[in-house]
């Protein structure tokens, strides 16, 4: 995520497994502006909404991203998942079980997931 020029070596091998969208986040590579003053939040809904009226439907998807896309990549999986935003202190325990036992451990803990999660 974040401009995708930063992904081009990698869109020809990962093309042969999946269907690649290579992304520009807004204000990032090629896409629109946004204000100055928007907070991070804001820019998560910003994205949400983007993600959504690009991508409906109930298609399996697979998301990746490093830095500033990671986090990203992260929260659009957790909403995507539970339809809705994690917790302050949901958040903190995914991002340290990730830290813990890979993002990829993390994640199938939030895909597989109900409203009942517990991380340990």
């Amino acid at each position: 995520m974040g401009s995708w020029k930063h992904w081009s070596r990698n869109v020809g091998p990962l093309s042969e497994r999946f269907t690649v969208h290579a992304l520009d986040h807004p204000a990032y590579g090629d896409s629109a502006s946004i204000p100055r003053e928007t907070t991070g939040p804001q820019y998560l809904d910003l994205m949400h909404e983007l993600f959504v009226e690009a991508f409906p439907g109930a298609a399996p998807l697979r998301f990746a991203g490093f830095s500033f896309g990671g986090a990203i990549a992260a929260e659009l999986a957790w909403r995507l998942a539970l339809s809705r935003r994690p917790t302050s202190q949901e958040a903190a325990d995914f991002r340290a079980y990730a830290a813990k036992h890979g993002m990829s451990s993390a994640c199938r803990i939030l895909l597989n997931s109900n409203e009942f999660l517990f991380l340990d």
